[in-house]
């Protein structure tokens, strides 16, 4: 990383610098652009109005700041800090097989897409709601949390561009239930947050689809009709008296932040209900990594490191500790490259150790050729199917390579 880019706070920023990335691309905020010359000190209001409160600066196209850390040693205590948190993993019962658990989990993800398409479909008709399928389908989607939850996230990661609402609706649905089965909680309380995550998002329906799929930044008054549907969910909810409050929750909290900066009401910090800070994290981070008609997400690793990085300001610090000790600094799904020299996919964990992974090999970064897909557990030794280890995540994009396909031929062939 260049030696110029800092990370610097709104306090010590002046006229005459320049924001290379205002790093909240999640974010709603009052400028067209997110690399500028700040020239007024107007701009430098509007930012601490939206709430952004850290960004980075080029100092070779404006003011430096001395004693602002440049950009590879906030990369580099962020990669420190995430490996501490992986200390404090302990292990997770695990009550089946990878290979026999998918097979089951396919087919309750595929029927949960099809009950949030008929629930959400039916809203937008104004018809009455049968709430029972979807408790059936969180009660099935919770069972196999519970027997390994690996098979659910690989399957997750597998997404279509053309129908986000769904797909993010049960991503953030199933996380939700892993992050509440890891902390312990009843099956009571993992079914109402996979509910509730499931429907966080009902309101969206009644927005307008061209401001949802809007390529370019919202105006103003699209931005206010966006807000709407927080409040929109919450009416649908709570017509249902056989829905538990926590199920309502996540629509109602999950774009409050943790420094009162969200909406609807600017909750601030344990205002918030504990499944509300919850639903903020994971929202936004199927949101960072999910391909949209207008833009190409993130890797995982990368959104969990932005994620970690906003805990400062937008999330709490312990939420977002507890997410990333339930699906590690390697999610299933991510490209990886290995010591040996080679490409894989993470394709699950080892709950002991979330650091080294089970993966499928199949490509030589050094001869660039495609090799025969195998897997290899890191946890092990060489010899006993491991012998290799993780250096860093790469970018498919970078190599022009689709991790996703080589999971779905591997979920072929187990």
């Amino acid at each position: 990383m260049a030696e110029y880019i800092k990370r610097i706070s709104i306090d010590q920023l002046r006229l005459g610098m320049y924001i290379a990335d205002l790093d909240c691309g999640w974010m709603s905020h009052p400028f067209w652009l997110t690399r500028f010359r700040v020239e007024r000190e107007e701009q430098i209001a509007q930012l601490r109005d939206a709430g952004i409160m850290e960004f980075y600066i080029d100092t070779r196209k404006g003011s430096d700041v001395s004693e602002a850390q440049l950009k590879s040693e906030v990369d580099q205590s962020i990669d420190d800090a995430l490996l501490d948190i992986l200390v404090e993993k302990p292990s997770q019962a695990v009550t089946a097989e990878l290979g026999a658990e998918l097979p089951r989990a396919k087919a309750i993800l595929d029927r949960a897409h099809a009950t949030i398409h008929s629930i959400l479909l039916d809203a937008k008709l104004g018809k009455k709601l049968n709430m029972d399928p979807v408790r059936d389908v969180a009660q099935e989607l919770a069972d196999s949390v519970r027997r390994n939850a690996d098979a659910l996230n690989i399957l997750g990661r597998i997404k279509e561009k053309d129908s986000y609402i769904f797909h993010h609706s049960i991503s953030v649905g199933v996380l939700l239930m892993i992050l509440q089965h890891d902390s312990g909680l009843s099956n009571e309380e993992v079914m109402d947050a996979g509910i509730g995550g499931m429907l966080h998002d009902i309101g969206k329906i009644y927005v307008d689809s061209q401001i949802l799929n809007k390529p370019g930044k919202l105006s103003h008054i699209e931005f206010e009709a966006m807000r709407k549907h927080v409040g929109y969910g919450v009416s649908v909810l709570k017509q249902y008296p056989e829905l538990s409050s926590d199920v309502i929750l996540p629509a109602l909290e999950h774009h409050e932040r943790y420094d009162g900066t969200g909406y609807p009401f600017g909750k601030k910090g344990e205002q918030i209900s504990s499944l509300g800070q919850k639903a903020a994290i994971i929202d936004v981070y199927d949101a960072l990594t999910s391909d949209r008609c207008y833009h190409l997400g993130m890797t995982p690793p990368m959104a969990i490191r932005k994620i970690f990085e906003w805990s400062k300001h937008h999330f709490n610090p312990q939420q977002v500790k507890d997410f990333v000790k339930s699906i590690g600094i390697y999610p299933v799904g991510t490209l990886v490259s290995l010591e040996s020299g080679k490409l894989a996919v993470v394709v699950e964990h080892n709950y002991d150790d979330l650091t080294s992974p089970k993966v499928l090999a199949f490509f030589n970064m050094q001869n660039k050729l495609h090799i025969k897909p195998h897997l290899i557990d890191l946890a092990r030794h060489f010899g006993f199917g491991g012998g290799d280890r993780v250096l860093r995540y790469e970018d498919e994009r970078k190599w022009g390579l689709d991790p996703h396909h080589y999971l779905q031929q591997w979920l072929a062939w187990d």
